[in-house]
């Protein structure tokens, strides 16, 4: 099952009174990840029935790299690769069955990039799908990680060959949209960088969608449009915690 995941590291100070990013000597720093968003970014121009205007500003504001591959097929030693700064050659993960937690000695001799913030004074939070399952606690405060598919909520839509994965299916739900997963996610980010902190913060944020399932909140867009409509979703939900970032 490939994986492709763009992970967007925001230094921003989002409010124009606050100083700019060169006079500050330790900023904030919001790290959003959007599983499975590959090039879906009107700046990336990867799909036509995307459009994100936030995101396509930022970028103009910022760095946006053109050109940026996965270092694993599959979601597990993607993020192990990034977080840890090796590839998966040199970690030994390959598939999503193997989680980094099984390696005590890998932990014990490589330090993860919230830890690396952590022993530099940062205060270290995070909440949603950073860390592929089973991984230990890297962050010093972590907030909800409900997972893609919400037990006693999300309902099978589709009938499906034996083996394949429930998370492949598609079709609307008809529990509150702030139930969702990414909206739960979302809102105790803004919760956490609406409150005032000591020390620098590091923050990191995994939004689950546009991954699989498609499963919009019955009503709001036709089936045809699901894909575009949970992308369209997340990427306003992380525009919407950048505008939030600043010192406290």
């Amino acid at each position: 099952m490939i994986r492709a995941l763009i992970i967007t590291i925001a230094l921003l100070l989002a409010f124009e009174s606050s100083p700019s990013f060169a006079e500050v000597d330790n900023p904030n720093v919001l790290f959003i990840a959007v599983d499975d968003l590959n090039d879906w970014v009107g700046c990336l121009g990867g799909h036509s029935q995307t459009h994100t205007p936030n995101i396509d500003r930022l970028a103009g504001r910022g760095m946006l790299f053109t050109n940026a591959h996965c270092q694993g097929t599959m979601c597990n030693p993607s993020r192990i690769s990034l977080l840890w700064g090796r590839r998966p050659s040199s970690t030994g993960f390959y598939d999503n069955h193997y989680h980094v937690s099984k390696e005590p000695e890998f932990l014990e001799s490589h330090v993860s990039l919230p830890a690396h913030f952590a022993a530099s004074g940062y205060k270290t939070l995070t909440a949603g799908k950073v860390f592929h399952g089973g991984t230990p606690r890297q962050s010093q405060v972590v907030g909800p990680r409900l997972g893609q598919w919400l037990k006693g909520l999300d309902q099978p839509v589709h009938k499906k060959p034996k083996g394949w994965h429930r998370t492949w299916d598609f079709g609307t739900m008809d529990y509150g949209e702030s139930k969702f997963t990414d909206h739960v996610t979302a809102t105790w980010v803004v919760e956490q960088l609406g409150n005032r902190h000591d020390n620098p913060f590091f923050l990191s944020v995994g939004f689950y969608r546009p991954h699989v399932p498609f499963f919009p909140r019955g009503g709001s867009t036709t089936a045809s449009k699901m894909c575009n409509y949970r992308v369209l979703m997340t990427m306003t939900g992380a525009i919407f915690l950048m505008r939030r970032l600043r010192r406290r």
